[in-house]
């Protein structure tokens, strides 16, 4: 089973906000394309997509 994790950390090394959704990547890739829109212009924002496979 793969877990899909969207994460946006707003300082470096600060807390981070972060969305974790099981086999559906659509959502996920939704909401990190969301949050780039959202908070990509603020060049201290950090926002990932991870893809975190064979989890069981």
């Amino acid at each position: 089973m793969t877990l899909y994790r969207a994460i946006v950390q707003f300082t470096e090394g600060g807390p981070a906000v972060t969305g974790e959704w099981e086999d559906n990547a659509v959502v996920a890739r939704r909401t990190y394309k969301e949050w780039i829109g959202l908070y990509a212009h603020d060049p201290a924002v950090v926002v990932q997509f991870v893809a975190d496979g064979d989890r069981r």
